[in-house]
């Protein structure tokens, strides 16, 4: 049996909190297909859409988030904490460490 969507963006949410993310779940929206997560660190703004495995997006989100990207946004469909984490650690993403323990260190040092 797959993973519920809502057990998903809680899993996510926690991983991006405990690693000096600010981010939210956009419960309330006036505008249909925006992305479930909204999260910022050091400058980076990133929306994500979160999906069971087996998920798809349906058009009116694949609209919404095109105009986020046609803005300079980061939109990205995660299925697992996995694809979080290869998307929040990719190099080409201003060298934003996903990494707990880097974040800590960081901190320390300021």
């Amino acid at each position: 049996m797959p993973m519920l969507e809502k057990t998903i963006q809680s899993q996510i949410l926690n991983r991006l909190k405990n690693s000096g993310w600010f981010a939210f779940k956009t419960i309330i929206s006036n505008k249909a297909g925006m992305p479930d997560i909204y999260c910022v660190r050091q400058g980076r703004h990133v929306w994500i859409e979160v999906k069971q495995a087996n998920g798809r997006t349906s058009p009116i989100q694949d609209h919404i988030h095109n105009e986020l990207k046609q803005q300079g946004a980061e939109v990205y469909i995660i299925k697992s904490l996995e694809e979080l984490d290869n998307v929040l650690n990719d190099d080409k993403f201003r060298g934003v460490s996903f990494d707990t323990k880097e974040t800590k260190h960081k901190k320390d040092d300021e």
